[in-house]
């Protein structure tokens, strides 16, 4: 009896590890993801702090950080250098990548 209880508590947490890890999302994450108190831009630091935590969850789950070099900077994003990413330079940036990347 002991040992079943075991067993299934070891099954569950296995599982609930399991579920945590598939559950962080891949690829290319949302606007408001990113916007962390969701003022409708994103800074610099909303930037650095969001990419640093992608990239901490894919290191924990043993994922290649394949082409990491290749990641859009912030500056890459502000079209206009005023230090924030509204919503429309994301989307543009979004949508010209995604042309380049479809040729």
């Amino acid at each position: 009896m002991k040992r079943s209880a075991i067993s299934l508590s070891l099954l569950a947490a296995i599982l609930a590890a399991s579920a945590g890890a598939q559950a962080q999302p891949r690829g290319p994450m949302s606007f408001s993801a990113i916007d962390a108190n969701g003022d409708g831009a994103i800074t610099k630091a909303e930037f650095d702090r969001f990419r640093a935590m992608r990239q901490k969850q894919a290191a924990a789950q043993g994922r290649m950080m394949r082409n990491a070099g290749n990641r859009p900077s912030f500056s890459m994003i502000d079209a206009n250098g005023d230090g924030k990413i509204t919503r429309a330079e994301f989307d543009r940036f979004r949508a010209s990548r995604m042309r380049r990347n479809n040729r």
